[in-house]
């Protein structure tokens, strides 16, 4: 109401007043409005003549012509002024930028005049300039547009500096308020931190809202972000969009890059007909020296859904001595065939230095049986794993008979039991069988034709290092990786999650590692043989120690002794399994039938009751391996032919630590003048100077273009031209839309939470809708025909309403 009444008071000044005595009228009204607000406009002359400078008739300055039309206020240093120069044609635009933002409004560039490529006049209008189209629109948008001429007009001087020329301050609408101003696009600048910060955040898997909903946490308030969350989005497509072409070749480039850094880096990729990437492998040199160290026994899965292109992602994974999950290597696929496992298992091999595993688990694909043949052979030994076969047993043979508990009781002890023979697990398998009348399932025999190559009792004494019968530790790198990587990935971002995988699976590893070295674990005997284990190995592999040394002190005893020239055949009782076990020595030298130390690397308790009974109070070195110790990770490497591994493991990136410290020291700073307010100006001034100082000649300045940007922030350049052109989209094996079987149906549903029907008011997984007790069950023969005459009656009134709604439409229509 007041900014009205004073707009009625305002009388517009004559035509015939002179520009000295319009421009003085102008302050006077400007200082009464100040009174109400400093972004209400003031009412000028309804045609006045803007000052210009002589010019070229091609760009010739304009006459505003428009009732009611004001003059925004602003300090004299920040307007514009007829014959200012700038250094640079930038430099003015941004001069315009900080005038507009100061008055209240936005302004956008406009047309132009070059001569041979330079720029000699440009024009920077208000960004309600002109009229938006509103024809062929395809969605609802408001126009923003109302025909304003504020504007500008640069020309380039001899001197190669540009001068304002023509300046036309009024506009022909209301000026922003500063609450309201943070909204407008010219207010809002996605720099390099707002771009950085989206960039490592994509590393944990956390997209640009989350990034956004982070940022305005540290800057305490979404007005203090700087830009609106679909800036944040549409970086985030942008980056997509310049990987799109060129994915491929900069992920390449990327491992050419480390390579010539890291020489002990390796990598290799394989194009199709169409010179599409359809195979590539890498391994770096920490992942290699893991193997060297922990690479005898290997777990190798494929992965899915990890990157738009639906190749396969096939990560190698091993136990390390703490018992976790260590990844040697990776490669991704386009193909499941044995072309492509043997074209990887080849460049594994040839990345670890000619080494070969001891195992390697997988589960039952074609391909990869084929693969593992021709590179591995027999040098090692392949083993499916138990968990895919077993978890087929109920779909295979049936769910009457998997629910027969004793039928699930006898076949689980030979499958899973690793104390029998072989010729034990034959004719009790064959007796199950014939007991149940399954001798002629197909299923069945089939897997009894491979049973060397699953059931434990045909490897009794291959070393498995930990990994054992399945590949759960496969599954659990897929639920690891699973955390930082999701579908719509392209090849480069999925590279650099990957390495932040790998960053974290490390740092886990060394954290356990200093963990071991500087803590004991809480012995459970006087015993000094636990007290010598305690010290050697790591915690996780001490507890497994120390139950079986339980188990020798409370469960076992001693059955009968022999002497068979110089070796000593100890038979001891194990009575938590209720069997004789045979232990021999000789010459410092144990072996048990349970074959324990053969398959894991750990001394059973049979053996520990014999080193206690004949008091020994040290585990003899030829039982204590490496692998499992606190210092496995020191070990000097033998197996691995690469002079430079070690040096390249053992060297840091100095600029990314200084990056690293340069981040610390920033919050760290910003910390601790938060509530003191004079050290918070001093600090803020500071960082301004400094910026000020980098934008002169940084390549960080706003002059630099959104694809140098992000160049930056992937750490590669996106090449000119692409040799190497991204993968088609892969078709994997199966149908996609795969049958689920009853059993998949009753664990999902048994997972969800219970709801209240309110049909029959019981707590189920069901409502209303689907309720198995209809609505009406209750009702007699006479009550449901009068529901249905009620519901056809229903009906027929509807039809007959849409009837009448259309007939009016079309008279409506005619009139």
């Amino acid at each position: 109401m007041e900014l009205n009444a004073l707009n009625n008071q305002l009388v517009p000044f004559e035509e015939t007043f002179p520009n000295s005595d319009l421009e003085g009228e102008a302050e006077e009204v400007s200082h009464d409005a100040h009174e109400i607000s400093e972004n209400i406009v003031t009412p000028i002359d309804s045609n006045p003549t803007s000052t210009t400078i002589e010019t070229d008739s091609q760009v010739s300055p304009n006459v505003v012509g428009i009732p009611g039309v004001g003059v925004p206020h602003c300090p004299e240093d920040l307007k514009p002024s007829i014959g200012k120069t700038f250094s640079t044609l930038e430099e003015g635009f941004s001069f315009y930028r900080e005038y507009a933002k100061t008055c209240g409004f936005t302004s956008r560039l406009d047309s132009s005049k070059s001569v041979k490529g330079t720029i000699t006049h440009k024009q920077c209008v208000c960004s309600k300039e002109g009229h938006g189209k509103h024809e062929g629109v395809k969605r609802k948008r408001s126009f923003t547009r109302v025909g304003c001429e504020a504007r500008v007009n640069f020309k380039r001087l001899d001197t190669g500096e540009y001068v304002i020329y023509d300046f036309i301050e009024a506009h022909n609408h209301a000026m922003v308020t500063p609450d309201t101003m943070v909204h407008l696009k010219q207010s809002r600048d996605l720099n390099l931190v707002h771009k950085k910060m989206i960039m490592d955040n994509s590393r944990v898997n956390h997209g640009p809202v989350k990034t956004f909903r982070m940022f305005k946490e540290y800057v305490r308030g979404y007005k203090n972000v700087g830009a609106s969350l679909e800036d944040f989005k549409n970086f985030s497509r942008d980056v997509k969009k310049f990987l799109k072409d060129y994915d491929a070749q900069m992920l390449i480039e990327t491992f050419m890059q480390k390579k010539s850094m890291c020489p002990s880096f390796y990598f290799d990729f394989d194009v199709d007909c169409d010179q599409n990437l359809n195979k590539i492998f890498w391994a770096d040199p920490i992942g290699i020296k893991n193997y060297a160290l922990f690479g005898d026994s290997n777990s190798f899965d494929t992965i899915f859904d990890f990157n738009k292109y639906r190749m396969v992602f096939t990560p190698f994974t091993g136990v390390d001595n703490h018992k976790r999950c260590v990844t040697f290597a990776a490669g991704m696929i386009a193909k499941e065939n044995a072309e492509s496992f043997t074209w990887l298992f080849e460049n594994y091999v040839k990345a670890m230095g000619g080494c070969y595993p001891v195992t390697i688990i997988t589960d039952q694909c074609l391909g990869i049986k084929a693969g593992i043949e021709k590179v591995f052979g027999s040098i090692t030994q392949h083993r499916y794993c138990m968990w895919h076969i077993m978890k087929k047993m109920p779909e295979k043979v049936g769910s009457a008979i998997c629910r027969d508990t004793e039928f699930l009781k006898e076949i689980t002890s030979i499958i899973w039991g690793d104390d029998i023979e072989p010729s034990e697990f034959e004719s009790r398998w064959c007796s199950i069988l014939e007991s149940y009348e399954l001798t002629d399932h197909e299923w069945l025999n089939q897997l009894y034709e491979i049973r060397e190559s699953w059931i434990p009792s045909y490897f009794r004494d291959t070393y498995l290092g930990g990994i054992m019968r399945t590949t759960s530790r496969s599954e659990s790198e897929n639920s690891f990786f699973g955390n930082f990587t999701n579908p719509h990935l392209s090849l480069v971002e999925f590279w650099m999650r990957y390495q932040t995988a790998m960053d974290a699976q490390r740092w886990k590893n060394s954290k356990l590692t200093a963990d071991s070295k500087n803590s004991s674990p809480v012995l459970a005997t006087p015993l000094l043989l636990e007290k010598h284990a305690s010290e050697f190995y790591t915690p996780s592999i001490f507890y497994e120690f120390q139950e079986e040394l339980k188990e020798s002190c409370f469960r076992c005893g001693l059955e009968k002794i022999s002497k068979e020239e110089k070796t000593e055949k100890i038979s001891v009782i194990d009575r938590a399994k209720n069997n004789v076990y045979e232990v021999l020595c000789s010459d410092m030298k144990f072996s048990c039938s349970c074959k324990r130390f053969e398959r894991y690397g750990l001394l059973c308790r049979h053996v520990l009751w014999v080193l206690n009974t004949k008091g020994y109070e040290e585990i003899p070195g030829n039982y204590l391996l490496g692998r499992w110790g606190k210092s496995a990770s020191y070990r000097p490497i033998f197996n691995v032919a690469n002079t430079t591994l070690l040096a390249d493991c053992a060297s840091l990136d100095t600029r990314q630590q200084q990056i690293s410290e340069l981040w610390s020291e920033v919050f760290t700073s910003v910390s601790l003048v938060e509530d003191d307010e004079g050290n918070a100006e001093d600090l803020l001034l500071l960082l301004r100077n400094f910026n000020e100082k980098l934008l002169v000649s940084s390549r960080a300045s706003k002059s630099m273009s959104k694809k140098s940007e992000i160049e930056i922030l992937l750490g590669s350049k996106i090449p000119i031209q692409a040799t190497v052109l991204p993968p088609k989209q892969s078709k994997n094996k199966g149908s996609g839309r795969r049958m689920i079987s009853e059993k998949e149906k009753a664990v999902e549903q048994h997972s969800k939470p219970l709801r209240k029907c309110n049909a029959c008011g019981q707590m189920a997984n069901h409502d209303k809708r689907n309720c198995h007790k209809k609505q009406y069950s209750g009702c007699d023969g006479d009550e449901l025909m009068k529901v249905g005459r009620v519901s056809r009656k229903k009906s027929q009134l509807l039809v007959i309403f849409q009837y009448g709604v259309t007939v009016f439409s079309f008279f409506q229509c005619a009139v």
